[in-house]
């Protein structure tokens, strides 16, 4: 272990001679390493991370750096013997467990792994007692099925909050008997809401809750009016000169799945087509044109039932009806306020065949209920 020096000498018949030494380092150490923040709780988001390493005898290879498992090697200024990076706001971290690990390699080809657990906390936790019950789930991305880390959640008239952990999960404690009121929020998604009736001491699980990301299309509409369309060319909205005293980034996205919407739909209605107009709240002066594409081709002339999502009671609303327009590709209603909208038939009911219906009766019955939307 160490430096060695080797010697060769050669001497051949005519007694001439010739030597040369050579140095050989042997290191089996693995190279050490020093991480802070680590073992601790601070309150802030943005920390200053410092990683310290040294080898004995040889420099270092290679180096990689994650953070809460993403590559953040390239984040990092990058010496012989230290790496530091300061978090900025734009990816800072959320309250909760952070895991840093490095994986280093010096010339030797030693390698180390070496991990560090810290915790932040900013928000103010909701009061834990021996008699806590808690509401717990999974909060997951629906185009991707990838848990979402770091979504903010709330419970209405309740101290406290969270975020969500690495892996999507959240357990809010409680100590009441009554109805909770939960909200989740993170930037980019389409916020999502759900109520529960709990009971102190006893655990209660709401699954797997889907948010959907924002659609990427935003257009400005002012005073003069205008026309906007997702990105996905299915929701178009006219808005006529004046229905807007204020300039406003309009955006609409498209929900595919009764899941994705932001509270569970009443049982009175069926998932038919639905979507988020934002700015979320935002009033107009006269009525605007909201056209969207009638994929799932109802018939020209067919009236649709629509409500909107009201984030205040937690509800869905009834507002007005939309019609299938003549040529039979889109559905169009006019709305004095943006919210979610919820275009949806109610739920077939099945007849129970009297016993003097001829079975022929019974049969087309079936098939005239099989084909309503």
């Amino acid at each position: 272990e160490g430096e060695n020096q080797i010697t060769f000498k050669a001497i051949d018949t005519s007694s001439n001679e010739t030597s040369e030494t050579v140095l050989i380092i042997c290191d089996t150490t693995v190279p050490e390493i020093t991480i802070n923040p680590s073992n601790q709780t601070i309150d802030t988001l943005t920390p200053f991370i410092q990683i310290n390493y040294s080898d004995e005898r040889l420099d270092i290879d290679s180096l990689r750096i994650q953070v809460n498992n993403q590559d953040w090697t390239s984040k990092f200024t990058i010496n012989e013997t230290q790496a530091t990076y300061q978090v900025s706001e734009s990816e800072s971290l959320y309250d909760g467990e952070q895991n840093i690990t490095v994986a280093l390699q010096d010339q030797a080809q030693n390698n180390v792994n070496q991990n560090a657990i810290f915790y932040t906390q900013t928000l103010t936790p909701p009061e834990e007692t021996d008699d806590s019950g808690y509401i717990d789930g999974t909060v997951i991305d629906t185009n991707t099925s990838e848990p979402i880390y770091g979504l903010l959640v709330n419970v209405e008239e309740t101290d406290g909050q969270i975020y969500t952990n690495q892996e999507g999960q959240f357990g809010f404690p409680i100590s009441e008997n009554k109805i909770y009121k939960l909200t989740f929020s993170k930037d980019g998604y389409i916020s999502a809401q759900r109520k529960i009736e709990a009971l102190p001491t006893r655990d209660i699980s709401l699954g797997i809750i889907h948010l959907k990301k924002r659609d990427i299309s935003i257009t400005e509409i002012g005073p003069d009016g205008g026309t906007t369309i997702d990105s996905r060319n299915l929701i178009e909205i006219e808005f006529p000169a004046g229905s807007t005293t204020d300039t406003i980034q309009v955006q609409s996205t498209w929900f595919d799945k009764g899941e994705e919407l932001p509270g569970p739909l009443p049982k009175t209605s069926v998932f038919t087509y639905a979507f988020e107009l934002e700015p979320d709240g935002a009033t107009f002066n006269t009525p605007v044109l909201v056209r969207f594409k009638n994929t799932r081709g109802f018939a020209a002339g067919t009236t649709i039932p629509v409500g909107y999502y009201d984030r205040a009671q937690f509800d869905w609303v009834h507002e007005t009806t939309a019609t299938v327009t003549s040529d039979g590709e889109y559905v169009e209603y006019y709305v004095d306020h943006f919210s979610p909208h919820d275009v949806n038939f109610p739920p077939i009911t099945k007849k129970v065949p009297t016993s003097s219906q001829s079975k022929d009766e019974q049969t087309n019955e079936k098939d005239e209920e099989d084909c309503v939307g």
